[in-house]
């Protein structure tokens, strides 16, 4: 079972990794760079929700 703190841990890792000037794809490549923080950030965002609605 998630619990709030797990939810919390993986909202802080997916923060920390979005601001983090090292990145499985280099943020300096304009479209495929961002791409990537996108996919953590909604990944991120779909297990707050998931974590939420129970």
């Amino acid at each position: 079972m998630r619990d709030n703190g797990f939810v919390t841990f993986i909202l802080i890792m997916a923060l920390l990794y979005i601001i983090s000037p090292i990145d499985a794809i280099p943020d300096i490549i304009p479209v495929v760079g961002w791409a990537d923080d996108l996919v953590v950030g909604g990944g991120a965002g779909a297990v707050a929700l998931a974590g939420s609605r129970r």
